[in-house]
């Protein structure tokens, strides 16, 4: 089958459906069900996260950064908890257990993937900051929220390593994942039995015009950090200037500065930093042979 005949194969598969969605990993399963339950005995939680030695370490980890300044230096992840809540303990467990949706075991798939995985990282911090600066939002679940929106480009991604050259032609890749990777997501998290409002955000990945309600929600915070995720790059030429958008307008976030850049961000540069830095890194050595990612 020719490379073409390949690529209009996967657009059929697409429409029709024909995919296969990622699996939840347990542990953020079990995590998700265990959390949402705010009555959940402290020493129930505790054992969960303890059985997965890397989360313990990197939960106790963000406890001590300066984003959550404590007089004592929390040591065991109990304490960890303690200081995070559970809302922000659920939210920053998904964040570290869905990183190993993105580590390649295909070895042709280990720069797309890194490449994606950057873009998340960004695109995360960034919303977590800005929800940081907005009332009514949680900076905790932006940050989920914004790594969850580029998860339908990962079993698209997958789908077309079928086609052996397929990443040479990176601007059809990417248009493919624009074009779907916003519906394949949306199914995913209805799979993974997530809530509405994070479904939409991967809903609305790029509808820079959605206007669904006179007050900002969810989705307007990540569609907003995402386009501003474009500054000073190529790619910002391709989309609407950030004045014009909806999120914008409801967000009321002052002032905007060189290149349409929002002026708060300037502000939180450090902010933005010190929050990529503590995300997770998806290290793993690259098998030659698998049928997963």
């Amino acid at each position: 089958m020719s490379e073409k005949r390949l690529f209009l194969q996967i657009y059929k598969d697409l429409e029709s459906g024909n995919i296969e969605l990622p699996t939840l990993p347990d542990l953020a399963t079990r995590i998700k069900d265990t959390l949402k339950d705010p009555t959940t005995p402290i020493d129930e939680v505790s054992k969960l996260i303890s059985a997965d030695p890397t989360l313990t370490a990197y939960l106790i980890k963000i406890a001590n950064s300066p984003l959550y300044v404590g007089v004592e230096r929390c040591t065991d992840v109990q304490s960890a908890i303690i200081r995070l809540g559970y809302n922000s303990t659920r939210n920053l467990s998904m964040t570290f257990v869905m990183r190993s949706l993105f580590r390649p075991k295909l070895r042709k798939l280990k720069p797309i993937l890194e490449e994606l995985w950057l873009n998340v990282s960004k695109l995360a911090a960034l919303s977590s900051v800005l929800a940081s600066r907005c009332s009514d939002f949680d900076p905790e679940m932006a940050l989920t929220a914004g790594m969850m929106q580029d998860i339908g480009a990962l079993p698209i991604i997958q789908k077309l390593s079928r086609i052996p050259s397929v990443f040479d032609n990176r601007q059809e890749v990417d248009r493919i994942i624009d074009e779907y990777s916003a519906r394949v997501g949306a199914l995913i998290l209805h799979k993974w039995n997530f809530q509405e409002d994070m479904v939409e955000v991967v809903r609305s990945r790029k509808d820079w015009m959605r206007d669904k309600s006179p007050k900002a929600d969810l989705a307007d915070i990540i569609l907003l950090a995402r386009l501003h995720s474009y500054v000073g790059t190529p790619q910002r030429r391709q989309y609407p200037p950030i004045y014009k958008v909806p999120a914008f307008k409801k967000l009321a976030l002052g002032e905007l500065g060189p290149e349409q850049s929002l002026l708060i961000f300037e502000e939180a540069r450090e902010d933005v930093a010190a929050v990529k830095q503590l995300l997770p890194t998806p290290k793993a050595p690259v098998r030659k042979r698998s049928k997963a990612f």
